[in-house]
């Protein structure tokens, strides 16, 4: 088989319809996603359009030069909104609209008043090359920290096939061009361009997967530690990360503050209300102690209506007093539940590493200590565990 124009696009045609089959399947299995549809979709119509291509002298002009050239531009501009939807940043919907709309007039001008093969590929060219250029800047903008390294692989390509398409619209102006696509010489700039375009499709597709899979790995880990009704860290996440705040006290010969907290009677809130009320209650509780609490606090879920919050508070002082505002927080708070009134109240147990522990045990249990120390001292109060011996 002869290496011509037309081989080398049906064969770049055929490696974008081999490309589609993992997107199906990568939709079929992560459609939670927005914007792996419009990848898929615009790989599926781009791919449509480069085989229009291949047929031209089989077809029509209008199919094999018009609609071929639309459906490819249509699919990279699909491309651009499945990145745009999947980053959750603005499409602009309107003026990708309206420069394919440009795009085509133009097109058709010079297909059949003026039939230029040259002034084809610079008008196929220049709205490429905002469309690359775009989406690179969109993948760039991408503020979701989790996914940098696929999306900045991925910008790095679409910042290449931009570069490539301003070098075709110079290659183009300065070469005398056949009329003719499949007599352009094998040597030239058009046909390496086609080859490298082939092969950043696929690696824009490689990119776009690898975004996905981040996404997925990412927001699984998040399901993993999450508890689902408090939206705070379960206790497996939680005892994870004081044992890294111990590792860091003992790196760096500071301290930390362990705070336990049930809050007291739920069992009749339960008995009282209803389970739904008592979930309601869990919620309300984290939620009024999310914003009081610093950034670098964490709260997590210990069981039940237990909970614990692991803070670089580095003196009992300090700790009680961080104890007591959220004591106090939460007594001045009510949950309103089908028009009836529930109030509750919390009590506390203060454990800080160092003072009443050495190790992750150690410091655990006396904060349930402490903890119990406070409910049976009343309830709605804080307590402070015994000095470590």
């Amino acid at each position: 088989m002869n290496l011509d124009i037309r081989t080398i696009l049906l064969l770049g045609a055929v490696l974008l319809i081999l490309q589609i089959i993992p997107l199906i399947l990568l939709f079929a299995l992560a459609n939670r996603y927005k914007g792996i549809k419009h990848w898929l979709l615009g790989n599926i119509i781009a791919s449509l359009g480069y085989f229009l291509i291949v047929f031209r002298g089989f077809f029509s002009d209008f199919i094999s030069i018009i609609l071929a050239n639309i459906l490819i531009i249509g699919g990279y501009s699909l491309g651009l909104q499945g990145i745009s939807v999947f980053t959750e940043q603005k499409f602009p919907r309107y003026i990708i609209l309206a420069l394919n709309i440009v795009f085509w007039v133009i097109h058709f001008h010079f297909t059949y008043i003026v039939d230029s093969l040259s002034l084809r590929i610079i008008n196929v060219s220049w709205i490429g090359f905002i469309i690359s250029g775009f989406s690179a800047y969109q993948l760039i903008n991408n503020r979701d920290k989790r996914l940098i390294i696929s999306s900045r692989f991925t910008a790095i390509i679409f910042l290449f096939q931009s570069s490539l398409t301003l070098a075709r619209i110079i290659a183009t102006l300065s070469d005398r061009l056949s009329n003719s696509l499949f007599d352009l010489n094998l040597d030239g700039f058009q046909v390496f361009y086609f080859i490298a375009t082939f092969i950043n499709s696929f690696l824009m597709s490689v990119g776009f997967i690898g975004m996905v899979c981040q996404k997925l790995y990412q927001d699984l880990n998040i399901l993993a530690e999450c508890d689902f009704l408090t939206n705070t860290l379960n206790r497996r996440a939680i005892e994870h990360q004081i044992d890294r705040e111990i590792a860091y006290c003992q790196r760096e010969n500071r301290k930390i503050t362990l705070i336990l907290m049930d809050i007291d009677r739920f069992k009749s809130i339960n008995d009282n209300y209803g389970h739904d009320s008592g979930d309601l209650v869990l919620k309300h509780f984290t939620q009024t102690l999310t914003p009081i609490t610093r950034q670098e606090d964490l709260l997590g879920r210990w069981g039940g209506e237990e909970f614990l919050i692991v803070s670089r508070v580095d003196n009992v002082e300090n700790a009680v007093v961080l104890a007591e505002r959220l004591r106090s927080a939460i007594q001045n708070e009510k949950v309103i539940v089908h028009h009836t009134i529930i109030t509750y109240t919390i009590s506390l147990g203060v454990a800080v590493y160092g003072v009443h522990g050495q190790t992750k045990q150690e410091l655990i249990i006396a904060a349930d200590r402490a903890l119990y120390d406070a409910k049976n001292s009343g309830r709605n109060r804080v307590a402070i565990a015994q000095p470590y011996h």
